[in-house]
């Protein structure tokens, strides 16, 4: 979970969690990578948004690859 943290950050994607949590909340990314990575998106006050959970067998690659996935999402739109 600290590892999957510390890349959001690196990266510059807003999350908000709990503490001692290990789902993270975003901006609800493009449908292609909602489903890609069968992220679960859900609207709160009006804002889309998509939960990201990360296990402990999830491999360090993975979560580097869904992270850069985000963020090139991320720039598209903008």
């Amino acid at each position: 979970v600290a590892l999957f943290e510390s890349m959001l950050k690196e990266f510059n994607i807003k999350y908000s969690r709990a503490e001692n949590s290990n789902i993270f909340v975003i901006d609800e990314p493009s449908a292609k990578i909602s489903q890609k990575y069968q992220l679960s998106d859900f609207e709160d006050n009006g804002e889309k948004k998509s939960h990201i959970i990360i296990f402990p067998y999830h491999k360090p690659e993975k979560m580097l690859e869904l992270v850069s996935d985000l963020r090139r999402d991320i720039k598209n739109r903008n």
